[in-house]
């Protein structure tokens, strides 16, 4: 039997920098609230806190529902934050790139920290920063912000993830690092083993078109944001169409299924699979190890 809910429980949300529909906007955001989404990470790539995310975050203040506003850097001179800030139902999250880009932003995150406004960090993983993520961890503890949130990779971004040898080196520089009173999110099973020196005994596999879909920049409907996996088009279909389609319920039932190269696993009845979208774009089918896995199972990898 495939456990696929009705409806996800959370949208990823990603707004266009260049183009954006506040009519279509408005629509989803009265679809959000009839599917009862519990819910919204809505991520800002603008360089400042757009109109656009302003007029969501007005169209769904007060409602059921939680959100996750992730803005970039540059919005930490915005005076629309410290308002956005004092919001009961909307966490603020600010993406950086580097430490380098972390450290020139120190005294903005402190003046907001001493007038009561605490903001979480989001940084996005990449091939050109992977050195910096134990030194990012460090400034957030010795920094008291209490939230660090490592976020999910977009498809059109390609994948990243450790070789063994950079999981070594950066597990080692992570121990000697408090992290206790630092909140982490992280979707990766992976990297979150890194963090924690085990596997999370809470995982349950992929969890795309199940619980969460994606919503990018072009009003596309994917089963997740690292997925490149197309369900419809919010401009020519409602969220409800689209969540009780037969591409989703196809999606979820090829996700059910354990990857054959992973069915000599015994890991595989708590991972299963790992990350199937990184697999997906690597190799353009779910039947496939997630090349990050560190156990080598077909001697190809």
């Amino acid at each position: 039997m495939i456990n696929t809910l009705l409806n996800p429980i959370i949208i990823y949300w990603d707004l266009s920098p260049v183009e954006t529909d506040d009519a279509l906007n408005g629509r989803i955001c009265d679809e959000l609230l009839k599917a009862r989404i519990f819910v919204l990470n809505l991520r800002d790539t603008s360089g400042k806190i757009s109109g656009a995310s302003m007029d969501i975050l007005a169209r769904l203040q007060g409602k059921q529902l939680k959100i996750n506003l992730t803005v970039m850097a540059g919005c930490l001179e915005d005076g629309a934050l410290e308002d956005l800030l004092q919001r009961d139902n909307v966490r603020i999250y600010i993406e950086f790139n580097s430490m380098e880009e972390l450290s020139a932003s120190a005294d903005m995150m402190t003046k907001l920290k001493e007038a009561g406004l605490n903001a979480g960090l989001s940084f996005y993983l990449s091939r050109d920063n992977w050195k910096d993520l134990p030194a990012v961890t460090s400034f957030c503890g010795q920094n008291h912000i209490k939230e660090l949130k490592l976020p999910i990779r977009r498809a059109g971004d390609g994948t990243f993830y450790f070789s063994q040898e950079e999981t070594m080196r950066v597990s080692g520089e992570l121990e000697a690092i408090d992290m206790s009173n630092v909140k982490m999110t992280i979707h990766d099973p992976f990297l979150w083993e890194l963090f924690h020196g085990k596997a999370n005994p809470n995982e349950e596999g992929c969890n795309a078109a199940r619980t969460m879909m994606y919503i990018d920049g072009n009003y596309d409907l994917s089963p997740c944001p690292i997925m490149p996996v197309i369900i419809g088009s919010l401009r020519d279909s409602s969220l409800h169409e689209l969540f009780v389609s037969k591409q989703r319920k196809k999606v979820r039932k090829d996700l059910s299924v354990t990857p054959l190269d992973c069915t000599i696993c015994s890991k595989s009845l708590l991972c299963k699979g790992g990350c199937r979208g990184r697999t997906f774009i690597v190799h353009q089918t779910l039947n496939y190890q997630d090349p990050a896995c560190p156990f080598n199972l077909t001697g190809t990898n």
